[in-house]
């Protein structure tokens, strides 16, 4: 599917439960087949997994999902495998991250001294190669730091890497121009679509000297972008909007003003790179009395001011209007598990009840770059 002449709004479905290409079985293909959905993102290696990547383990698979998807299978991968534990740093996952591999990377693994960038590399031709395989638009970047969240401070990243602050920016921007050539080798009509890419936050982090910074992750998007801009070409860059524009908004008219302020923040960015657009996102919930206590999606703009799916219609509509790009994250903290027999049909009613009631072209002074490039 060319996501750039679609009518419709696209939506993708994002979730953990889903588990690896490899496990992809008919059972879900058929799931995703008769969903509101257009596509799904299925990890080829979880995020952390330390399994090299080899075409030979999902052709299979492939096989299948190619003889019976009739929507877009994205592949998905994680930076978080060029990230190395920190002890006392703060981990999605304290256990899993202290593997002897994640270990063995002093903050990120930004000159392969331990192979994890090899490996990495690896996992993104292959990523490329399977979604060509299968038709798929593109790839899904999860630029999350499961491992040690405080290395998106580029000054803390600089520390453990034992390398200068602009060392470190523009190797990460190196690492991204390396990314950008192998996508225009393998796949050159790919969309590389990241969950969030921090760009919308120029001034994340102030240094000792004052200077405003992007997260540290930002600068490999950064060289992404400057060097599919260097060429005409078809590859384009998707920010996801998980961190910019967030998951959880207690009202509509709350997550309006967010929309509005994400515009504002990208503007200059957007005009800078034809090739990057936005996309929007939400994690529904179908219980709030079933969210986890003390979890991300009871907290914050996550509390309990939305109840139930009806609760989220405005929401769902307004995202729907606002973004030609969309994705629902289907989340263990909010109660959403995508597989489940008994809840996943409220899901779906739910989300063709807002696609019904939604305009079929979405507002492109919202969504900052419209599809065929419309402004």
């Amino acid at each position: 599917m060319n996501l750039f002449s679609v009518t419709l709004p696209y939506l993708m479905l994002i979730s953990f439960f889903t588990g690896n290409l490899d496990t992809f079985r008919i059972d879900k293909i058929n799931f995703i087949n008769n969903s509101p959905y257009n596509g799904i993102a299925v990890s080829l290696i979880d995020n952390y997994d330390i399994k090299k990547g080899n075409l030979s383990n999902f052709e299979a698979q492939i096989k299948i999902i190619k003889e019976n998807s009739r929507k877009d299978i994205w592949p998905w991968i994680f930076i978080n495998r060029i990230i190395g534990h920190h002890e006392g740093g703060r981990a999605h996952n304290p256990k899993l991250s202290n593997l002897p591999y994640f270990r063995a990377i002093k903050g990120m693994d930004l000159y392969n001294e331990t192979g994890a960038l090899d490996d990495f590399f690896s996992i993104w031709r292959l990523s490329l190669r399977i979604a060509k395989m299968l038709g798929a638009p593109g790839i899904v970047v999860d630029s999350e730091a499961y491992n040690n969240y405080r290395i998106n401070t580029l000054d803390i990243l600089a520390r453990e890497t034992q390398k200068p602050i602009p060392v470190v920016q523009e190797r990460l921007r190196e690492i991204g121009r390396i990314l950008a050539d192998l996508t225009r080798e393998i796949y050159p009509e790919a969309v590389v679509w990241f969950l969030f890419t921090g760009l919308g936050e120029p001034d994340y982090h102030k240094l000792g000297s004052g200077q405003s910074v992007y997260r540290s992750l930002t600068y490999l998007v950064l060289g992404f972008l400057e060097r599919t801009g260097e060429k005409p070409g078809a590859i384009k860059v998707i920010s996801g909007g998980e961190i910019s524009l967030g998951y959880c908004h207690p009202s509509a008219e709350a997550m309006g003003r967010k929309i509005a302020a994400r515009q504002a923040a990208f503007r200059e960015i957007l005009q800078r790179y034809p090739n990057l657009h936005l996309a929007g996102t939400l994690a529904p919930w179908h219980d709030a009395a079933l969210k986890k206590p003390g979890h991300y999606f009871s907290q914050g703009d996550c509390d309990n001011s939305l109840k139930n799916l009806d609760d989220f219609q405005p929401l769902l509509r307004l995202l729907f209007s606002s973004y030609r790009l969309n994705w629902l994250y289907a989340a263990w903290g909010a109660g959403y598990h995508p597989w489940d027999d008994k809840t996943a049909p409220l899901y779906r009613r739910a989300i063709q009840e807002a696609q019904k009631n939604t305009p079929s072209r979405a507002a492109s002074a919202v969504s900052g770059r419209a599809v065929g490039g419309e402004k």
